[in-house]
């Protein structure tokens, strides 16, 4: 479990490029997690948790990762 809470915040981050993503927005895109708890998109809003976490993981940011990931699956 993460010991640490990430706030939902947009912040600019280094684009990612890899040879299966390329991000080059705000992390997360300010607009899709109101839209997706607007209509009730639970799984929409785990998947943005889950990919942000990808995103961190790809960094090495551990502790961000892990948390997205769990934020994930609640």
């Amino acid at each position: 479990m993460a010991t640490k809470e990430f706030p939902l915040i947009p912040r600019s981050v280094d684009p990612v490029n890899t040879k299966y993503r390329r991000i080059r927005t705000q992390i997360p895109v300010p607009e899709s997690i109101p839209i997706l708890e607007s209509i009730g998109d639970t799984r929409g809003v785990a998947w943005v948790f889950n990919n942000i976490g990808s995103i961190h993981f790809l960094k090495a940011e551990w502790d961000r990762a892990a948390a997205f990931y769990e934020k994930s699956l609640a």
